[in-house]
Order: structure tokens, then sequence, then C-alpha cells
């Protein structure tokens, strides 16, 4: 306890003499007689001071016009005495060398309390002219303490100004007492109630003592971790026993460093404010043991050395410690386990988004590897509540659509292949499935044509097969990754298909272009959004892969230095459901692109529908 606090209540001696030397048979009975005078138990009358201060941070209380109260300290130290009490106001209130209190007209007064070891305390007394009975006291519902223990309980009492002595009582004094003042003595392990009763009303704690097991040593887990503002992570804390066979039953009480960066809760559960650094504390309160973890709050655009993935994404780290890796004596945990897993090869799973909300977990956690030596390396892993879109294709296989359906928020479908007449094997499944499973959709088609009239025929091919059976893709695009290809015969096959669309009713198809990064300049395609132009395209869509090119976005990633809507940044992610490595995008400088209308163009403006608008 801080000696500011270290201040006088008698009934600290009845602990105190447990101390002293067994043999001073004469000085403990006459300090026993001494603690039952100046700070009776329950049995004798309260001291009005502790009854009208139940909580140790109280710094006032009340008394009636007329009444003669006896003040007691509230914490004495041990072997310390009172020197003097002493009154600022003695036409407000008087008090005797002994501490007897007397209230002489309404006003307040301020009590100091000095002991001859120098340490003071001060109480604020107002007189008030009438009796204010409390209405309702309130205790803590539970409270554990060991054997030898002397705590007080934290009573609060309404309204504050209420005159009412408080009474305390212990329904088993052989397992703990209680005195005037609400300060407890656990005696013995067994459970009893502590009650504080102010005439009909009352408050009970269940109190539970128990004989105490030290900690040896304490550990936390993660040691570090990493979250951004308003995100939450569970620190857990494990006691290691001083006596191997018994577990130890320790207190542990949990702080932080800095509140202002980071708040922990009783059972270890951070919750981050503000970015910054902060050390999240477990302590042993008995033991006197401590261990730490060091946790970073980002804000919330993705910090350096992090990877970013979305919701239910999942990718291989490429941890190498000593030669060792996935394949070879390294394991791995995560720091957060609600934001993303880690298994025993080193994938990172991220969580799930809820389909029925649209909310995800999102967050930071800190993925480390560990070889059989401890040694350790880390990476953070933010996962966004960006929507996760991937393009699908024949390759990916046969799909269990009930597993990957919770994870893809957008399917981007390969219907052709050029002018083959051959509907691209895996399409008809893949998007029957999406309408099943409740995935948007678009589509698009691998671009082969070297003239006018091969561009047109493709085109027409690309729509008739997307829309087969009566299917109806959300929007269109070209895949070109051919340098033959020109700018000419690609907006004539962007104005067949909105032909093509017209007489299907859809006044202005939605059309999107995938253009290897390496062609963007060579082709020069009008890409400005003119609505009455058939010629322009709604979206540009650009791959550009990280290294290493494992699914998941690195804060250095290499990005499209050319304007886009999306970005294709890797080509190795993994998703539940798929057998096969898959390729994964992102919304890419939304605000920052002169292409289309920005304001309109979103991943909503994307599965809005088939016309743009």
């Amino acid at each position: 306890m801080p000696k500011k606090h270290l201040l006088f209540t008698l009934t600290w001696y009845t602990y105190s003499i447990m101390s002293i030397h067994r043999h001073s048979k004469k000085i403990i009975v006459a300090l026993l007689a001494f603690v039952l005078i100046a700070a009776p138990q329950t049995a004798i009358a309260a001291p009005k001071f502790m009854a009208t201060a139940p909580s140790p941070s109280l710094k006032s209380i009340y008394v009636k016009k007329g009444d003669t109260i006896k003040i007691t300290g509230r914490f004495l130290a041990k072997g310390d005495k009172v020197k003097f009490y002493k009154s600022s106001k003695p036409s407000v209130a008087t008090i005797s060398k002994k501490g007897t209190l007397k209230a002489k007209k309404a006003g307040v007064t301020t009590v100091t309390i000095k002991t001859k070891k120098g340490k003071k305390d001060t109480i604020k007394v107002h007189v008030v002219k009438k009796s204010k009975a409390a209405s309702k006291l309130t205790l803590p519902k539970t409270k554990v303490m060991f054997t030898k223990d002397v705590e007080r309980l934290d009573l609060k009492v309404s309204p504050a100004k209420s005159t009412s002595t408080i009474k305390w009582t212990s329904s088993n004094k052989a397992i703990a007492t209680v005195n005037a003042a609400g300060y407890i003595t656990a005696k013995k392990e067994g459970a009893v109630k502590i009650t504080a009763k102010a005439g009909k009303k009352k408050a009970t704690t269940k109190l539970t003592v128990k004989v105490l097991v030290k900690a040896a040593s304490i550990a936390v887990t993660p040691t570090r971790g990493a979250i951004i503002p308003s995100g939450k992570l569970k620190v857990n804390a494990t006691l290691t026993p001083e006596d191997p066979n018994i577990p130890s039953n320790d207190i542990i009480e949990w702080t932080s460093s800095n509140k202002n960066i980071a708040t922990v809760s009783s059972k270890g559960v951070v919750t981050a404010i503000n970015p910054g650094t902060v050390k999240i504390t477990a302590k042993a309160v008995k033991s006197n043991k401590k261990a730490s973890a060091t946790l970073t709050v980002y804000s919330n655009t993705i910090p350096a050395g992090t990877v970013k993935i979305t919701p239910g994404e999942r990718f291989k780290t490429d941890f190498t410690l000593y030669g060792l890796d996935s394949n070879n004596g390294l394991t791995y945990s995560s720091s957060n386990k609600s934001i993303a897993t880690v298994d025993s090869g080193g994938y990172v799973q991220a969580n799930f988004r809820n389909k029925s909300t649209g909310k995800v977990n999102t967050g930071i956690t800190t993925i480390e590897a560990t070889t059989v030596d401890g040694d350790t390396a880390s990476i953070d892993v933010m996962v966004t509540s960006e929507p996760t879109i991937v393009d699908l294709s024949k390759w990916q296989g046969d799909i269990d659509w009930s597993q990957s359906s919770k994870a893809i928020d957008l399917a981007i479908l390969r219907v052709s292949y050029g002018a083959d007449t051959k509907i691209e094997p895996k399409y008809k499944t893949y998007a029957d499935s999406c309408d099943e499973y409740g995935v948007p959709f678009g589509v698009y088609s691998y671009c082969l044509y070297k003239s006018k009239s091969a561009a047109l025929k493709e085109a027409t091919t690309f729509y008739e097969q997307a829309t087969s059976g009566g299917r109806v893709p959300l929007f269109f695009v070209l895949d070109i990754e051919e340098a033959y290809i020109k700018k000419a015969y690609t907006e004539a096959y962007i104005a067949k298909l909105r032909e093509l669309a017209a007489a299907d009713g859809i006044t202005r198809l939605k059309i999107g272009i995938y253009i290897g990064h390496h062609l963007y300049e060579k082709l020069k395609i009008n890409m400005a959004t003119d609505l009455d132009n058939p010629k322009t395209v709604d979206f540009v869509w650009i791959p550009r892969y990280n290294l290493p090119n494992n699914g998941a976005m690195a804060s250095s990633a290499k990005t499209p230095i050319y304007t886009c809507d999306m970005w294709q940044y890797s080509s190795g992610a993994y998703l539940p459901g798929v057998k096969g490595k898959v390729d994964v995008n992102t919304l890419y400088n939304p605000e920052g692109s002169v292409l289309t209308k920005k304001d309109s163009f979103s991943f909503d403006w994307l599965i809005a529908g088939s016309e743009a608008g």
C-alpha cells in the first residue's frame, strides 16, 4: 500500500500482534486490551468514523448536529501511535486528545490526525442538521483471501451523504472475522459470508479463504503482440508453483504501463486505445512474481513489416531459422486466435466474416515460429474488413462451395478462351454454386484476337457462354495478357459486348479490363469513363504479385504503378474448400484514381447488378 495510505486504524494492531515474539506474553495481553478499547470489533459499538467512511478512498463523513462520535485512524502504521487530533473549525466540531468529536453546528471542518512517526491523514467532517439514512449498500459479490490476510471490503453507501452507522458481521468467525471498520482477518480455509448492515439495508460478500500456495515464477503468453485501436487481445498468465505437486492459487493482478495506449481487464483482456507501445504486466500478488507482454498498438493503416490478408484467406509463412522450417523443427503460435490461427505447417488462416451481418473480427495477430532450442522469429498479420475477391478457373478443380462460400465475398469466373466454342469446363458448376450459396460473381474471358473480326467473334462467344442457361453475371472482364493485342480491336470487343447486352435490355453492361502490368502503357486503351461511349471500360484490374507470392500482401509489396481499380496481389492464396492455390484481389486506390466515376466505383457497385450507372 502506498505510504500516503499507511495511516492509522487501530484495528491494524490485531494483525501486527501476530508478528510479536511469542515469549512477550505481557506485551501481547496489554496490546490486545488496547486494541479492544481503541478499535472495537463488531460486538462493540462501531466507531462512526469508519462506519460513515466505508471506502478506503472516501475522504468525507456526515455527522448530525449534536452527536458525539469517536474518530479513529484509517490505517495505523505498525508500531506507530496517534500524536494529536485537530479540527480546523472548532466552532463546527471539536475533537479531544483521544479522538472524541462533538458536532456543534452545521458546517464543514477538516480533522487532521498525525502520528508520532510523522504520518498524517485528514478527513472532512460535514455537520448536518438532519439525519439521512442509507438507502442502499453495495459490496463486491465475491472475494478471495488467504489465511492471515487482513483486508478491507470496499463498501459503497447511497446516498453518499448518509449519516447511518454500518454494522459488520461474519457468518463464521472461525473462518474470518470482521471489525467495525470493515477490515477482515482471514483465519482458516473455508467459505463465509461478510455482511454490512445499516438499519434495514444490507449487502453481503461471499468470502472464500484459502491456504496460499506460492508461485515460484509467472509467465505470460503471448510475450509480444500487435493490435489496432479498439481491438482486443487476451493475454494469458501461467503460474509455476513452489511445490510442483500443488498448483499455485495466488491471485493474478493485471496492469498496463500506459492506459492511454491500452487498458487491461482483471482477466487479462487488453483493449487498444491509441497507437503506441505498452507493457501489460501480470503479477502474482502474494508471491511478488511478475511477467510482462510488450504490445504494439498500430494505426488502422498497415504498418511496416506487417502482412495483410482478408477474411477467410489462408497463406503459407516462409520462416527459416538456422536452416529449420515448417517441415523440420519449427512450431508456431498466434497471439490472437480470434483474428487468425496458424497450424503446425505454418499456414495462417484468417477468421471468417459473419455472412449474415457482414462483420469480421479485424485486427493484428503476431505469428511466431519457435525452434526446439527456443529461438524465435515472428511477423505481424493484419486481417482487414476488405472483401475477399478471388478469380477462379478450371485449375481450381472441384470446389467444396459449402466451405469456400464462407470466405468468398466476390468470385470472378473464367468462361471462355478466345473464340473456342468449348465453354470453360467448370464455369457452369461454379456459377450455379455461387447462386446456390449466395456468392456474387462476375466473369472473364482470355483474349486472343488479332483482328477486329476475331475480336467481335470472341466477344459474341464470351457473352453467349456467360449467359447460357439464363445465368446473369454482374460484370464482364476482358483478360488481356498477349502483347500483340491492339487498342482498336479491344474497343470493338467492348462495344460488341454492350451491343449484345442491350439486346437483352441492359442499357450499359458493366465491363472491366484485366491487363498485364507490362502491357498497360502499350495498349493505351481509352480508360476514361464515358457513359455515352460504349468503347470505354468501367474499371481496370491489374496483376502485380508480392514476393514471396504466398497469398499475403506485404506492407512493402510491389503495388501497381499505374492507375487501376482492382489489384491482383497474389496467385498463392488458399481458401477453405479449394485444394489448389487461388488468385486474390483487392480494391485499389479508389480515391486517387482518375478511372471511372470514383464516387460510384466500390465493392457495392461491383455487386449491385450488371448495368453501369
